[in-house]
Order: C-alpha cells, then sequence, then structure tokens
C-alpha cells in the first residue's frame, strides 16, 4: 500500500526520535515538563467546577484503572482521556501554540492515560508528548489560516492526529501500523469554532484526545485508514484547508521543535482577548481612571480576535470567556483577570455592565498587513468624559513566545489553580514533583501521590464504584 510522503516523513520521524541516533534536544524535553505543569494546573482547577461533576455523571459506571486528574476515580482509557482532556480545557486556561490552538489539552491526557496503564516512566511519556506535539502543530501550520476560515477548530481537527502519533509510539507500532494510524485519525477529525462559549468547545479538546487514543489502539489490532489521507481528492488537506501547505510539515522536522515555541496563559480567557487586557491593565496602572470616567472604549485588532470573541452580551461565563466587553470591563474594574474574577457576580455587576456597552471591536487599518492572525495584536482606546484619548498598543500578549511568562509567574499559576483541589502545602509538594516529570520512574506514583493529596481536601469524592 502506498504511503503519502509527508506522512510517510512524518512517522520515520515519530519512531526514530529519542533513540540513540536522534535524542530529541533537552530544549524540548523542559518545554514539555513545562506544559506538564500547567497542563496539571488547569485540569485541578477545572476538576471543581459543576461541568466537570457532569462529565463524571456521563461516565457513569464505565470501569477501568485510568486516573481522572483532581478525582480520586478510576474509569476506563478513553473516557479517562475524554474526561482529562475536556475538564483541562474547561476554564480556558491552558497553554496554546500559534495556529494549532491547544495542543497539550489534547495530547496529554491521552498519552497519561495509555502511559499510566503500561507502565511508562516520565521521560518516555514526555518523548511521545513531543512528537504528538509536533505533528499536530506542523499539521495545523500547513492548513492555517485557511482551515480556522472555515470554521474548523484546529485544538481537536489537528490535536487528534498528534495524540494518535503520541500513542502510536507509546505502543511500539512500526511505520506501516503508523501510517495506517493516520488515516484513522483523519476520519476522527472534527470540532467547529461556531460552538465557541459554548460547553462544546471544551469537549473537542477530550474528543480529540480520545479518539487519538482509540485511533492508535485500532492500529494496534490492526485496523488501517487511508495512508494516502493528507492529500489529493477528498483528503483531509483538500477538504479542510484550501490550499494546504505541506513544506511546512516537514521543513525543518526534527531540528526545530514546536513545543519550544508554546505559549502560556495568564488569563483564564481566550487568548483573544489577552493583548487587550494587557494594554487595558496598562492604562488602568498609568492613568488611574475611575469606570465612571470613562465614555467610549475601542479595540483595534486582527479577524481572528473579532471572530473568536464574538459575544458582546454574555449570558454565562462561558460566554463571558469569549466576549471583549467583559474581559475588557473586567480588566479596567478590577485591575486583575484571573479565575476568581470570571463568577456570575461579576457578570451581573452594574459597573461591569455599564462599561461593557462603551466597548466597540473593529479591524485596525495599521494591522491589515499582518493577516487573518498576526499574533492577535489589539489597539486599546479610551475616551474619558472630559474627551481626554489615551491609546496603547500590545504586540503580544504576556505569556506568548515572543513575551514569556517568568518561571514565577508560572509557579503561582499552578498553585492558584491547584489550590482549588488540593490542600496549599500538597500543591506545593505536587509542584515539585510535576518538575521532576523526566525522572519519574512510572507514571502510576505520580497518580497515587495525587490521590493520597485528594485525601485530605474536604470534597473528598468517594470511588466510582461506590
Amino acid at each position: 500500500m502506498r504511503t503519502d510522503p509527508t506522512i510517510e516523513r512524518l512517522t520515520r520521524f515519530a519512531l526514530e526520535a529519542d533513540s540513540e541516533e536522534f535524542p530529541l534536544p533537552e530544549e524540548s524535553i523542559q518545554s514539555a515538563v513545562r506544559c506538564m505543569i500547567d497542563y496539571f494546573a488547569v485540569t485541578l482547577a477545572g476538576s471543581v467546577e459543576p461541568s466537570a461533576t457532569l462529565l463524571e455523571l456521563y461516565a457513569g459506571s464505565q470501569q477501568g484503572n485510568a486516573s481522572i486528574i483532581g478525582k480520586r476515580r478510576r474509569t476506563s482509557l478513553e473516557m479517562a482521556a475524554f474526561l482529562n482532556g475536556s475538564t483541562g480545557h474547561l476554564l480556558d486556561y491552558d497553554d496554546v501554540k500559534e495556529n494549532l490552538g491547544h495542543g497539550t489539552v489534547v495530547i496529554a491526557p491521552a498519552v497519561l492515560a495509555l502511559g499510566e496503564s503500561l507502565g511508562k516512566s516520565g521521560r518516555e511519556t514526555l518523548a511521545a508528548f513531543v512528537v504528538g506535539f509536533e505533528v499536530a502543530a506542523r499539521l495545523a501550520n500547513s492548513v492555517e489560516p485557511a482551515h480556522s476560515q472555515q470554521g474548523w477548530h484546529t485544538t481537536s481537527t489537528c490535536g487528534v492526529f498528534g495524540a494518535a502519533i503520541a500513542c502510536g509510539k507509546m505502543l511500539g507500532l512500526d511505520q506501516d501500523s503508523m501510517a495506517s494510524v493516520f488515516g484513522i485519525a483523519a476520519s476522527f477529525s472534527s470540532g467547529l469554532r461556531k460552538n465557541m462559549g459554548t460547553p462544546v468547545k471544551y469537549l473537542h479538546a477530550g474528543q480529540a484526545a480520545q479518539n487519538g487514543l482509540k485511533a492508535a489502539m485500532l492500529g494496534s489490532y490492526g485496523f488501517y485508514g487511508s495512508r494516502e489521507v493528507l492529500s489529493g481528492k477528498r483528503s483531509f488537506g483538500e477538504t479542510f484547508s484550501s490550499p494546504p501547505d505541506f513544506e511546512k510539515i516537514t521543513e525543518g522536522l526534527g531540528e526545530r521543535f514546536e513545543v519550544c515555541a508554546n505559549g502560556f496563559k495568564l488569563y483564564p480567557c481566550c487568548a483573544s482577548a489577552h493583548t487587550a487586557i494587557d494594554a487595558a491593565l496598562s492604562l488602568r496602572a498609568k492613568w488611574r481612571f475611575r469606570p465612571e470616567d470613562i465614555e467610549e472604549i475601542r479595540v483595534g485588532t486582527v479577524p481572528i480576535v473579532i471572530d473568536n470573541l464574538g459575544y458582546q452580551e454574555p449570558a454565562n461565563i462561558t460566554q463571558a470567556r469569549f466576549s471583549m466587553p467583559f474581559c475588557i470591563s473586567l480588566a479596567l474594574t478590577e485591575g486583575q483577570v484571573t479565575l476568581d474574577n470570571f463568577s456570575a457576580n461579576r457578570l451581573e455587576s452594574t459597573e461591569v455592565k455599564d462599561l461593557m456597552k462603551k466597548v466597540t471591536l473593529h479591524l485596525d487599518p495599521e494591522m491589515k498587513s499582518l493577516g487573518y492572525r498576526g499574533t492577535e495584536n489589539s489597539r486599546v482606546t479610551i475616551i474619558t468624559e472630559n474627551k481626554q484619548i489615551v491609546t496603547e498598543r500590545v504586540d503580544a500578549a504576556r505569556g506568548h513566545p515572543f513575551n514569556p511568562a517568568a518561571e514565577e509567574e508560572l509557579r503561582n499559576k499552578f498553585l492558584q489553580c491547584s489550590k482549588r483541589a488540593l490542600e496549599e502545602v500538597n500543591a506545593v509538594k505536587l509542584l515539585a514533583t510535576l518538575e521532576d516529570f523526566d525522572r519519574l520512574p512510572k507514571l502510576q506514583h505520580l497518580f497515587c501521590l495525587q490521590d493520597f493529596f485528594l485525601t485530605s481536601k474536604s470534597n473528598y469524592n468517594t470511588p466510582m464504584d461506590a
């Protein structure tokens, strides 16, 4: 059976990566460690949300030995990937990669579930994660921006390939089987941007994690899909983009690692709002406006930001995470944008509601040359009641690879998030363990530690079969 040359290159890379002949750069492994730390942080934070409880109810009585992050429960491999992926994306606080979107929250749940069951070490898990991230990110690079403009959500549509190849590597599949897994994953690829601001958006991550794991498992039993699924008529590339640029997949493959250019969110909302939040917070600190002094707030930006932040009057917190008026108003009234700020009380606040009505969003003429995405640049202009006009432009949000977060900021984020599910002393201990992820002899040790820490928290959850 003929294999598409691009798929052949990718699968060969996946098989050879982290071998004696082709060791992965330490920078890529340490970047993967940071991704895992951030992933555990946001998933622990999401695990105490009401929606996480609904996801557990959906899981029902499925039996298995796979761990659920933030819970002392076990379930099947596929359900663990689904629950942990969905919960990790629930607060829209997980890390973000240009073009791919949220790669970690798809690939990490899949390799953690499978790695735990296979008795894999931390290093083996990280190597599979790096490989999966590379595949997903490069595939996204090849189909963007047309892919997103057509309405597809790259987190799930491209993330599923990364999860599938990462799990295939963990299962020890040969190159022919890995190529077949590509074909299976292609038919499992889905996710529409129309669902941004609804609970389905965070299910995209769980679905892609589950489907990627499923594709690899099916491949291990001999199922196969087309090995030419990327290009040609009725292929992934032609169906999902117009046209794809597959040179972006293989250019620098094995030399430049996409995971090293990942970004980490410092605000729990859509990344498209972050540059404007930074600008609003800076203007507030410089000029010390009172909300009632403001007559108008204009946000100039690039097309993807307008497409992603379509909720002018959000009806709930899920929509508020995709609302520029709410995010800007929160920044200007509170002076910070945190998990605690995203609450029904703030959404119903008269002060916030009044300020939201003053926010307008438009394409900035000076940013036209940046194309559809740019770096999700924004310019915030505030006009006061006395006609004072101040403005600030931000081209890379805090946490973006061009404006990276400090290690202390990421540490504080982990503690802020994990303290929702763990006692603070145990959150610190878990962080120390995650910082040495590459030295874990087996993943079971990590989940046993999590279970022990969860027993001391008052919201103790009984086992699923209790």
